[in-house]
């Protein structure tokens, strides 16, 4: 169990979820001949920036008092909402 407790807490609890979607993205492709152009993008890091932090405030809509949760309770609803995005994003470039 992790004791979470304060919005500051929370958030990098949160935004901790958001980076580890990123990651996963990033682990998916790792070993592709041909990386996507918009790895150089700073738009592409400025979005993914924003998405992450979005996630974190979001996680903390939760709640913010000290409680004794389950170390995912708080990153998996960034995670979650990140992939959601993702492949929203995905499925309609397509």
């Amino acid at each position: 169990m992790l004791e979470v407790s304060g919005f500051w807490m929370v958030l990098l609890v949160g935004c901790f979820g958001g980076v580890l979607a990123e990651a996963w993205r990033w682990y998916k492709i790792r070993e592709s001949p041909n990386l996507p152009s918009y790895l150089k993008s700073p738009v592409y890091w400025i979005i993914t920036s924003i998405m992450i932090l979005g996630g974190g405030i979001l996680s903390s809509f939760y709640g913010t008092e000290c409680k004794r949760l389950p170390r995912t309770q708080h990153w998996s609803l960034n995670t979650t909402h990140n992939l959601s995005v993702s492949q929203h994003h995905t499925s309609s470039s397509s």
